[in-house]
């Protein structure tokens, strides 16, 4: 290479050398100076609004990228000096233009927060919001939204930030830790983005929110938004349209999980007791509403592994939130459905069976619908239902049903009345199986085999489950017709006279004794089944039977009669003449015995 040449690339490195050395001695000089501090503060207000003073002067950071790092930041309201800051951060770093710094401007597109705590006012009984100064680039920005107006120039830029706390003005109380995440606005006509996760109410959540179009929201019309929510006890999520052209709406699919609603509430800290709470939910959904509510179509719900589809309606403008809608379920277990409002039964609790206070809450109607349900061991097929919820009230009813071999409907409610809170369940079953009943109830010894009718009407107060046997006072009566009896000898039973002694009721076991129709009615009072009537007859006799059941300990105190019937049609000359025979029935259910006796007696 011929010499002239290689003495100029000598200069030019040399000079190249030069010009850098040069660059990184003034860096520090340049941002270490009073002006470009005081333009670093003055552009955060201008874009955010605040009052912001910085700490001492900035640390400069040269590699990867110039940084100006501030140490103990605060944002706060004009005119109020004596509030605390609405926004202070221990670090604030903000990324500069290494040219632009050169020539004394300062341009920035990205802050980055470190430990920052920001503080919010209560607007109302569950939102929190910090306060929005009236000035700034960010609200001019919103202000002008609609007009014609440039909408190229920066808006908020990326603030990152971490270790972040969210408070309350007064009193700095927590509400959310460990925040960290990104707040992206570039231009006013770019989308607004917000990610990030922290620590709410000792739970780890993540969350999202992405608006395509802010500046249409700000003028009161529409844009597509996306958000979403997650965390253990509960999650949710939206997709699509936000209107603001009248009042505030939104139209797109929304789903939302908890695999335990009673979890989810504790950690809501909702008034509804955690213990009347139903396990894992779902929903899907396409929802459409405002402020005062949500209609969700094509609705997909999933409580306790019960799958059902149909409308719902969640309004907000009443004291209450009230749900209302159609719902139909392939399958449905009742038991688990209305345990969603009720403690677990224990025989040594002394919580209420049923606790009221959750209608206070909320407000319900239901419309409800399943192929097939399961309730008490019972299995239901078409079943048509109810449920409802209102202040100081909560009923579930099954309109219509098929089971048993019949028809049936049943309700069970608790309402607030002046002397307390009163449960009350009605059962109505015709042209059941009572064989298919027996066998549900484990009811195995003599029991009947004949279709027949049940009524059963129970009212109590709803106290603790401990006195409910006691306090529970009603009827229950049911007919039969013709079928049978099984394990039951007629004529082992007739050979005991008395004076014999004491025998099990087994031993008069053997074949089943044909009957040609049987009634009986029972009332419910104090711990104990009072026998009013009940009656089997055959073609040759009838049987008596009176006394008391006492459920609560399970034992018996009945006495039975036989008496010789008359034929059919014949007349009272050809009555029979055989006194009747009488037998005592003790002992328990499990174990009853029997003795034929002089006379009948009552319990």
């Amino acid at each position: 290479m011929p010499a002239p040449l290689v003495r100029k690339a000598i200069w030019v490195v040399v000079a190249a050398c030069v010009a850098i050395a040069l660059v990184l001695v003034s860096l520090p000089l340049i941002a270490s100076t009073q002006i470009v501090r005081t333009r670093i503060s003055q552009e955060l207000s201008a874009r955010t609004g605040y009052r912001v003073t910085l700490g001492e002067a900035p640390d400069l950071v040269l590699w990867p990228s110039l940084k100006a790092v501030f140490e103990n930041v605060s944002f706060r309201r004009w005119g109020a000096p004596d509030a605390p800051p609405v926004l202070e951060t221990e670090r604030l770093v903000v990324n500069l233009s290494t040219w632009q710094a050169l020539l004394g401007w300062i341009e920035f597109d990205m802050v980055t927060l470190e430990r920052p705590v920001l503080r919010v006012e209560q607007i109302s009984q569950r939102f929190h919001l910090p306060f929005l100064p009236d000035g700034g680039r960010l609200a001019e920005i919103l202000k002008s939204a609609g007009k014609d107006m440039p909408r190229g120039g920066p808006a908020l830029g990326v603030i990152r930030f971490s270790e972040g706390r969210l408070v309350t003005a007064t009193g700095d109380r927590d509400i959310a830790t460990d925040l960290s995440g990104m707040a992206e606005w570039g231009t006013a006509a770019s989308p607004a983005l917000l990610n990030g996760s922290g620590i709410w109410r000792g739970e780890s959540i993540r969350y999202a929110v992405r608006v395509d179009a802010p500046l249409k929201l700000a003028a009161h019309d529409a844009s597509a938004v996306t958000a979403s929510f997650e965390s253990d006890p509960f999650k949710a999520a939206f997709s699509g349209v936000v209107s603001r052209s009248e009042g505030f709406s939104f139209d797109g699919s929304l789903t939302a999980s908890s695999p335990s609603v009673r979890r989810a509430l504790e950690w809501s800290q909702t008034d509804i007791p955690p213990g009347a709470a139903m396990g894992a939910l779902s929903l899907t959904g396409n929802a459409t509403g405002d402020m005062n509510g949500v209609k969700l179509s094509d609705a997909r719900l999933t409580i306790n592994e019960n799958p059902g589809a149909g409308a719902l309606e969640l309004a907000l403008s009443g004291p209450v939130p009230s749900v209302s809608g159609t719902l139909a379920f392939e399958t449905l277990d009742l038991g688990r459905f209305l345990a969603a409002f009720s403690a677990p039964l224990s025989q040594t609790s002394d919580r209420p069976v049923f606790d009221l206070a959750f209608t206070d809450q909320l407000s319900l109607d239901l419309r409800l619908s399943a192929g097939r349900a399961t309730g008490g061991g019972i299995q239901l097929t078409d079943v048509a239902a109810t449920a409802q919820v209102r202040s100081g009230f909560a009923a579930f009813d099954i309109s219509d049903a098929t089971a048993l071999g019949g028809e049936i409907q049943a309700g069970f409610r608790v309402d607030r009345k002046p002397e307390g809170e009163i449960g009350e369940m009605r059962v109505s079953a015709v042209g059941i199986d009572w064989a298919q009943m027996a066998e549900r109830v484990s009811w195995s010894r003599n029991a009947p085999q004949a279709k027949g009718s049940l009524s059963v009407v129970l009212k109590s107060p709803i106290t603790d489950t401990t006195s409910l046997p006691y306090m529970t006072e009603g009827t229950i009566s049911g007919k039969l017709g013709a079928g049978s009896l099984q394990d039951f000898n007629l004529d082992k039973l007739r050979a005991n006279q008395p004076g014999a002694g004491f025998f099990p009721l087994s031993a008069v076991g053997g074949g089943s004794l044909a009957i040609e129709g049987a009634e009986f009615k029972a009332t419910i009072g104090n711990g104990v089944a009072r026998i009013d009537a009940a009656k089997a007859w055959t073609s040759g006799d009838t049987l008596t039977l009176n006394g008391i059941v006492p459920f609560v300990g399970r034992s018996l105190a009945l006495s039975l009669s036989l008496d010789k019937r008359a034929p059919a049609g014949a007349q009272p000359a050809q009555s029979p003449t055989e006194e009747p025979r009488f037998f005592f029935i003790g002992g328990s259910w499990d174990a009853p015995y029997m003795s034929a006796v002089l006379a009948t007696f009552e319990p």
